[in-house]
């Protein structure tokens, strides 16, 4: 029992590392939406590049696309409210 409770510190610690740093991704999003003034740039070669460089990495290739669309999907989402529809 001892082992486990040393593994989940461990991961509560990663957790609060992760936290950290996607807010600090945040924080520098944020800052790239003021340096665009408010322009809606998207440019979908840039989302390939990054998620080309993200599968690169040691995670698992269906883990990493669905954490980064959701943060890149935040991140477009406050560049611009999306209409869909009419």
């Amino acid at each position: 029992m001892e082992e486990l409770e040393k593994l989940r510190d461990k991961i509560d610690e990663l957790d609060k590392q992760i936290a950290d740093l996607i807010y600090e991704r945040q924080n520098l999003s944020n800052k790239i939406l003021r340096a665009k003034k408010g322009l809606f740039t998207y440019d979908p070669a840039r989302e390939k590049k990054l998620m080309k460089k993200i599968f690169s990495y040691k995670l698992n290739s269906k883990l990493a696309e669905r954490i980064w669309r959701q943060i890149i999907g935040f991140n477009l989402s406050e560049q611009k409210k999306l209409k869909i529809g009419y």
